[in-house]
């Protein structure tokens, strides 16, 4: 999904159009779900249940909103990286909501994943924008921002990075926020309900902006682009339905840690599709990141 999004805002899409298109895509295919398993797609007439379900649409949306804009911004496998430091922040989130365990051990990998975020990011006050891959990846970035930024195109590239990483970041917060919310509800739901409010509440959130000119809105102007944007929206409606049911299955770490997997695919796709080549800062935090969340795996409580 995440090469898709890059590809759809390569074509011209704007982040808020691709999440609209996703989250309607999403929310039509989470309703036939929840219709097909005979439960209500709004769930159970409880109102402090649909609040929580709610509350998770809306930070779950934020969490999409975010790692999309970053697609964009960063090279791909690059903001899945830093996305991907959110079982350490589930983790963490899940100790002062849920009162799971989290040990010094865990606040240890807590650290060393965040210096991990640090070598994948490259702050221009530690590191040099010299690196040919570095230079190659921020060209567009940095000419985005030379309208506001009239120093050197290094420097436009290291804010538009840092810009990348830390929405990026806050993307991996709402997404950690959204997990824990999601074990909270546990199974007083069905796994379709949950994906149903992420897709409503989504859509309003995204189509609102969109409806008032925030983001200008690129109607598809080809069968290509429409193939493109519903792949996007498939990608959701199957993957948030597997996700929401393994996180009701294991507990927040683990089941999270599966998602890992996303790096590896990331990295494949940014090289073989757009040819976008890591530096060797890049591998290394993307490994201590990876290493650290799947070290933090095993002390997670059983479901």
């Amino acid at each position: 999904m995440s090469a898709l999004v890059k590809a759809n805002s390569n074509s011209g899409f704007p982040s808020l159009e691709i999440v609209f298109f996703r989250s309607l895509i999403q929310l039509v295919g989470a309703v036939i779900g929840a219709l097909i398993a005979g439960v209500n797609p709004l769930g159970p007439p409880n109102s402090e249940l649909r609040g929580w379900l709610m509350l998770r649409g809306f930070i779950g949306g934020l969490g999409i909103i975010a790692f999309f804009s970053s697609v964009t911004i960063l090279p791909l496998a690059d903001a899945n990286v830093v996305f991907f430091t959110n079982p350490i922040l589930t983790s963490l989130i899940a100790h002062y909501i849920l009162g799971e365990d989290y040990s010094l051990t865990d606040k240890a990998l807590s650290f060393v994943c965040m210096l991990g975020v640090v070598l994948v990011s490259k702050p221009s006050t530690l590191f040099t924008l010299s690196s040919p891959y570095f230079a190659a990846t921020t060209t567009t970035a940095a000419n985005t921002a030379s309208d506001v930024l009239p120093a050197s195109s290094d420097a436009g590239g290291s804010i538009m990075r840092a810009l990348g990483v830390a929405v990026a970041f806050v993307g991996a917060l709402c997404a950690a926020s959204a997990y824990t919310l999601v074990r909270k509800i546990g199974k007083n739901v069905h796994f379709t309900v949950q994906v149903t409010y992420l897709g409503l509440v989504c859509t309003v959130m995204s189509g609102i902006p969109l409806l008032f000119s925030i983001q200008s809105f690129h109607l598809p102007a080809s069968l290509n682009d429409w193939s493109m944007l519903v792949s996007v929206g498939l990608c959701a409606v199957f993957s948030q339905m597997l996700l929401n049911r393994g996180l009701q299955l294991a507990p927040a770490g683990p089941a999270i840690l599966m998602r890992n997997l996303d790096v590896v695919f990331a990295y494949v796709f940014s090289v073989a599709v757009f040819n976008e080549i890591p530096d060797i800062m890049s591998i290394v935090g993307s490994t201590v990141i990876i290493g650290c969340t799947v070290a933090l795996g095993p002390s997670q409580p059983e479901a």
